[in-house]
């Protein structure tokens, strides 16, 4: 099967693109940590928009299913490429681009381009039939049962709201938990791609890492005019079962 990602990950600007960098910047709610992930699928996707991305599946090592999807490149209207250029002229990857790459190059020692896709039919919610469904999607084969470790923070985020006029998701003025993939690293060394390209012999940017986020990351903005918060919003993330996988 031919890479789904196409040309879209090859960087046609003419530039250096900067890669990932040590920086610190379901639904169960995890305190901010390091998990081990065992990966049981890893499915390509395409937004309405023309993004791409892929969608982790698996077990974290506290026994919690766990899923979150790497947005890869940008939709077609923004170009439809990994990477993006600033003002300045410089280009940087995407953080989507760069979490997912660091994963296939810790466990596989490829990049995302490199992947082998094979098609597969998993349980996978459909929003048309309100329930999970067989559906037949691109998957790489090559991370299942593997493991890697995550930095997973804790964030406090607006709760949404859906508009009933325009059906688009609000914020609003309340305030809700999440979690979000920030970090990957390798299992067992805890090393960052960064220091595993290196030849460092274990991580110390873990460290770091864990030290700057102990308490949860305050992303919450007040909203004026903001509507009633109403219906849960779309705060949680991780936990929801998207999963008996495989039918």
């Amino acid at each position: 099967m031919s890479n789904p990602f196409g040309d879209s990950l090859s960087n046609d600007s003419g530039k250096q693109v900067a890669g990932d960098k040590d920086t610190l910047g379901g639904f169960r709610i995890h305190d901010s940590g390091v998990y081990d992930f065992t990966i049981s699928a890893a499915y390509f996707g395409t937004s309405a928009g023309g993004a791409k991305s892929i969608t982790f599946v698996g077990k974290l090592d506290n026994g919690s299913d766990y899923n979150w999807t790497e947005w890869v490149t940008a939709g077609t209207a923004k170009g439809g490429k990994s990477f993006t250029v600033n003002d300045k002229g410089e280009a940087s990857y995407l953080p989507g681009y760069n979490r997912a790459n660091a994963i296939a190059m810790l466990l596989l020692e490829k990049g995302i381009d490199g992947l082998v896709w094979e098609t597969k039919v998993i349980k996978k919610y459909n929003k048309d039939a309100k329930a999970e469904v067989p559906t037949e999607v691109l998957m790489a084969t090559e991370l299942l049962g593997k493991t890697i470790s995550l930095g997973i923070q804790k964030q406090i985020v607006n709760k949404q709201a859906q508009n009933q006029t325009t059906k688009a998701w609000e914020d609003t003025n309340e305030k809700a938990e999440r979690n979000e993939v920030d970090k990957i690293f390798q299992a067992g060394t805890r090393r960052t791609l960064q220091e595993a390209l290196a030849k460092q012999e274990t991580g110390e940017f873990v460290t770091k890492w864990i030290e700057a986020n102990k308490t949860p990351r305050d992303r919450f903005k007040a909203v004026a005019n903001a509507p009633a918060s109403g219906a849960p919003g779309q705060a949680g993330a991780g936990d929801k079962p998207a999963t008996s996988l495989f039918s």
